[in-house]
């Protein structure tokens, strides 16, 4: 409700409002005046008072009250049942099926979600354990960050979250079954918002402390007790310390006085170091992993290592490893001194037969030898022959060279007598043709006279 325009300033009969409640917040009643332990009379004496307010019921219309002059000791009604009755009784519910239902007063369904996702039931989400240890909300009542109403069986639930924008709203979450196997024993959910599956399997706590040989066929076989020794050398197991199985305590040491002090004792299985102070804890047997490790923000745990004693043909190198790895891998007989490894472990016969291949091989060889040879030798008759050839052909080149110059010549005084022949028969043309011409000549002439000869007879 808000308050308006009053005779009288604000603040002489608002804070009355807040101790003249009757009912419910529907609905409020004011006596104008001494209400609330206020004046009798805020304005001059004499001063006929009038009173007017308006107030709002929620998001409707508003409402006005006006009283003329002589308002005091009058009574006046702030009244939102009417609204109020519009509003109240409505529940929002959420069942097992994963619908939200909004219902009214009088129970008829006035809006549904029409969802139906769900996933496993979860204890945690049950409606016993939600804000209002049950499945609805009624009118008035909220959920603030992470607060959450559940359906029965929490198998879904109604949450209010923050979004990444930053907003909080509402959402209807459930958990589901999401898990891919990635073993027989160990699975891992797919989805953000899944729950992950694991199994850990039982582990033989005999095998801790066992150092065994894998051979070429993947067994293993064990180490006894009479080939295993103390090595120098030592495996940090992180920031932890060790409670109890202690030897021997120092104080304001190095870390490598520490670890000098355990090569020194056959029986020290490690050490702790805090650099707090450099406090160094030597430890027999019973510690880590045959104890548990507690962790710790200044001390470091190392484990020592360990050396074997076996044949030539094996390893001496050691590595750490788990107890579940030992499981996995099929036992053995156990490694003694005069076991052979890798090349170690070829019989006699094995070695008399790659003795025979190595024969077969060297025969094999010869015959390639002979081979190679005769290759070699055909290869220097050819040359040979292709040298011989080569030669002839240069000669051969070399004589038709000269036949061609010699024919060239020919030919050019070949051609020189051709012009002398052609000159002569051109010559002896021409001297015909003047013979011709001179006959011809002298038989005309002789015409002539014969014809001259008879004109004068």
């Amino acid at each position: 409700m808000t308050d308006s325009q009053m005779s009288v300033p604000i603040g002489n009969w608002t804070q009355y409002i807040k101790n003249a409640l009757t009912g419910n917040n529907s609905f409020l009643q004011f006596l104008i005046g001494k209400s609330g332990g206020g004046l009798d009379d805020p304005a001059e004496t004499g001063c006929d008072k009038a009173f007017n307010a308006s107030y709002q019921c929620g998001t409707g219309v508003s409402k006005i009250i006006n009283i003329e002059g002589g308002a005091r000791g009058q009574t006046v009604d702030f009244d939102c049942r009417d609204e109020m009755d519009k509003c109240d009784g409505f529940k929002l519910t959420l069942g097992d099926d994963g619908n939200l239902v909004l219902t009214n007063s009088k129970n008829e369904q006035v809006w549904t979600s029409n969802t139906n996702n769900t996933g496993i039931a979860v204890d945690k989400y049950k409606a016993i354990n939600g804000k209002y240890k049950r499945n609805y909300l009624k009118s008035g009542e909220s959920l603030q960050l992470n607060e959450f109403i559940g359906s029965p069986s929490g198998n879904c639930y109604l949450q209010m979250i923050k979004n990444l924008d930053g907003n909080a709203g509402l959402e209807l979450l459930y958990t589901a079954l999401d898990c891919t196997m990635k073993g027989e024993a160990v699975g891992y959910g797919n989805s953000k918002d899944s729950n992950g599956l694991y199994s850990i399997p039982q582990i033989n706590t005999k095998n801790l402390g066992k150092i065994g040989y894998v051979g070429d066929n993947g067994e293993i076989r064990e180490y006894p007790q009479n080939m295993v020794s103390n090595s120098n050398s030592y495996y940090s197991m992180g920031k932890y310390t060790n409670n109890g199985n202690d030897i021997d305590t120092l104080k304001n040491v190095s870390a490598q006085v520490c670890q000098d002090k355990c090569n020194s004792n056959t029986k020290c299985a490690g050490y702790v170091f805090d650099t707090n102070g450099g406090v160094c804890k030597t430890k027999n047997y019973g510690m880590f992993p045959f104890s548990n490790r507690v962790p710790s923000e200044t001390a470091e745990l190392y484990v020592r290592g360990k050396s074997v004693a076996n044949n030539a043909s094996c390893t001496k190198k050691v590595d750490m490893s788990s107890a579940l790895e030992w499981e996995l891998l099929p036992p053995g007989i156990k490694m003694s001194p005069s076991t052979l490894c890798g090349l170690g472990l070829i019989t006699q016969n094995e070695i008399k037969a790659l003795e025979e291949a190595n024969q077969d091989l060297r025969g094999i060889t010869g015959t390639l030898e002979s081979k190679l040879r005769d290759l070699t030798k055909e290869d220097a008759q050819l040359v040979s022959s292709l040298g011989y050839n080569v030669d002839k052909l240069q000669k051969d080149l070399k004589s038709y060279n000269n036949t061609d110059k010699r024919a060239k010549h020919y030919v050019k005084q070949a051609h020189h007598a051709d012009a002398m022949n052609d000159d002569a028969t051109m010559n002896m043309i021409s001297e015909n043709y003047h013979y011709l011409l001179w006959t011809i000549l002298a038989i005309i002439i002789i015409i002539g006279g014969i014809k001259a000869t008879r004109q004068f007879s």
